[in-house]
């Protein structure tokens, strides 16, 4: 009986121990998910109002060049209708028109009532919810010095006094309700080709950036998010935006794609490195570059020097395969010291080539001149390849003898070299930084590894208490 009576004991404690053991586990558990819903919820939603209603409302002009697409209604305020261009606007209008470039209703200050009064709400909305994004307090301040290359945010308010590029994609990282803002006190923009990328159920409609400077957005470039700009939004060639385009002043279109998705874009647009539907080939961020699918889809990019069309990568195209003048048969610049002679701005690249008179040098402008010098004076000029990107010219000099010496070495020029993938630098001199690398695998946020473990957890609590805790 009294074994029995211990036996039944120690059964119970272990079942109490284990039970308490159960009960601090699943405890931890809902600590671990409900900081995962606290920490991912980022700032208060920015309320836009009635300016919420549209993909682009402006105040001074709206205007398009090319095969502009929207998807949404746009307006104008308090500026006309005259003041939208570019759309080929349906006639006579009522209290809106439409536009072939617009799936959706075209709105202005000078249409039919009630439209004045809904313009001027629209605007006086906007306006509230830039004020509202500009003075929402900072969780981070001056990330990357304006520089962003491969950067990822979490939820959470972010501000520059700097103007900020985007050189390279950047990642958004978070859950479908999740809130970010940008505040951004100069210019604001987004280089070619190059993307704001959402990973983990991010919505553009919850992202804002609010911009005091002009937004810019490259050619082809690929945007999420709410634009709340104070001066003026330009979208250049082949740039899509998921989002909106909200000014106090312009809206400048040049064959745009714009519209507002319940989260990143869908994979039925060109540039999302999937080959859908008509597309001839797609490869992403490479799309536009030399070699690679065009910016259309529908082909490789190939840029011909020599056809008197500047293209991508090219510093000059005059339209012809001559080194001797302004644009050399590479198209780049013809410069001093490059070898070649640009008779509009030179008249040597060496001695030899002022021989017609006799004492005449070749000066460190490239113009040919009597030549007198004091020993042991210097002369210098430029010389390398190109400045553009991480390349810069460098100098070469040379010495008086009796005459002057020959032209030394170049000292200090950075010629291309091969691109060094994940540096942000456009390292081959060509305009374009990190071509042909591939992107970064994004890494798992912080949130979504709580929200798995505790998931798992729990489970695991579950089936242990199923068995042993009765």
């Amino acid at each position: 009986m009294t074994n029995n009576k211990k036996c039944n004991f120690m059964i119970s404690t272990k079942r109490g121990k284990f039970k308490f053991l159960i009960f601090t586990l699943l405890s931890v558990a809902i600590i671990l998910l409900s900081t995962q819903f606290i920490a991912a919820a980022g700032p208060a939603n920015v309320n836009l109002g009635t300016a919420g209603d549209f993909v682009i409302l402006a105040e001074t002009k709206i205007s398009t060049t090319g095969t502009t697409s929207i998807v949404g209604d746009i307006g104008i305020s308090p500026a006309a209708a005259s003041f939208i261009t570019g759309f080929g606007l349906s006639s006579p209008p009522t209290t809106f028109t439409t536009s072939s470039l617009v799936t959706g209703k075209v709105y202005a200050y000078d249409y039919d009532v009630p439209t004045p009064a809904k313009m001027n709400t629209a605007i006086l909305d906007m306006q509230t919810a830039y004020t509202d994004a500009a003075g929402r307090t900072p969780d981070e301040t001056g990330r990357g010095a304006g520089t962003l290359s491969g950067e990822t945010f979490v939820p959470g308010v972010y501000k520059w006094t700097s103007p900020v590029t985007i050189t390279s994609d950047i990642y958004l990282t978070g859950g479908a309700n999740d809130i970010w803002i940008f505040q951004i006190d100069q210019t604001f923009n987004i280089q070619a080709g190059k993307k704001i990328i959402l990973i983990g159920g991010a919505q553009a409609k919850n992202i804002f950036w609010q911009v005091a400077g002009e937004t810019t957005l490259y050619p082809n470039s690929v945007f999420n998010g709410i634009i709340l700009d104070q001066t003026g939004i330009a979208m250049q060639n082949g740039a899509t935006l998921n989002g909106k385009a909200l000014a106090q002043s312009a809206v400048t279109l040049i064959a745009n794609r714009i519209i507002l998705y319940n989260g990143s874009l869908p994979q039925e647009y060109c540039g999302d490195g999937i080959k859908n539907g008509n597309e001839i080939c797609d490869e992403g961020s490479l799309n536009g570059q030399v070699g690679h699918c065009n910016t259309q889809c529908t082909g490789t990019t190939t840029v011909v020097c020599g056809n008197h069309i500047l293209e991508f990568g090219e510093q000059c195209d005059d339209g012809n395969l001559n080194n001797n003048d302004a644009c050399k048969n590479d198209c780049t610049n013809n410069i001093c010291g490059d070898g070649y002679i640009n008779p509009l701005a030179e008249q040597c690249e060496s001695d030899g080539d002022c021989s017609v008179i006799i004492g005449q040098i070749c000066n460190n402008i490239c113009s040919c001149a009597i030549s007198s010098c004091t020993p042991g004076t210097t002369m210098s000029r430029q010389c390398g390849q190109t400045d553009i990107g991480e390349c810069s010219y460098g100098t070469q000099t040379r010495t008086c003898e009796e005459v002057w010496g020959t032209w030394g070495t170049c000292i200090g020029a950075v010629n291309p070299v091969g691109e060094i993938c994940g540096d942000g630098k456009d390292n081959d001199c060509d305009r374009l930084i990190d071509e042909g690398c591939h992107k970064p695998i994004p890494v798992m946020n912080d949130n979504l590894f709580i929200l798995l473990v505790a998931s798992t957890l729990i489970l695991g609590l579950y089936y242990s208490f199923k068995k042993y805790g009765r």
